[in-house]
């Protein structure tokens, strides 16, 4: 009852960001990479259930709910949870619980998405991204702006796509 990883990823030391997922061979463009599986929790519930201590690796996949680690002990935590952002991913998002890479990934390199493609919430974190790009604050509200949601057109969850193109019609 776990999530499907790409075999040619593992998890590894991400330096400050803790636990990351690494590329162990070339990875072609628009390859799957992850799908995720897991507990869905409505917004709210996270921080008054059990699923608080893994609460940072759940991620929105509607507008109320959240999908988090089907394990909700952090040293049980089904390994995909371990993606990490970046404001120069290199991955993104096909419909709520796929993801794809948005372009070729080398061997040894970190497999990223950024948060703007999944989340609408009030959040703000400390990015430690390390890109030329880096934003270096990272919001729940990221996907609102407009040069992310050209960069990252056909790479957010399907629901924020959605509510993009409907306020895009009403323009």
């Amino acid at each position: 009852m776990f999530s499907w990883i790409n075999p040619k990823i593992e998890v590894g030391d991400a330096g400050q960001k803790g636990k990351g997922l690494f590329a162990q061979k070339f990875i072609q463009r628009e390859e799957v990479v992850v799908v995720f599986q897991g507990k869905i929790i409505e917004t709210g519930s996270i921080e008054k259930s059990e699923y608080k201590n893994v609460g940072d690796h759940c991620f929105q996949i509607e507008k109320d709910l959240y999908l988090c680690p089907a394990e909700p002990d952090i040293k049980k935590m089904d390994n995909t949870f371990y993606f990490n952002h970046s404001c120069e991913p290199n991955c993104g998002v096909r419909g709520q619980v796929t993801f794809v890479t948005m372009r070729d990934i080398q061997p040894s390199e970190e497999i990223t998405f950024d948060y703007a493609m999944t989340d609408n919430f009030d959040f703000r974190m400390e990015c430690f991204c390390g890109s030329y790009n880096c934003r270096k604050v990272i919001t729940g509200h990221d996907w609102l702006k407009k040069d992310l949601q050209e960069k990252y057109r056909d790479y957010f969850s399907r629901y924020l796509q959605e509510m993009i193109d409907t306020s895009l019609l009403n323009q």
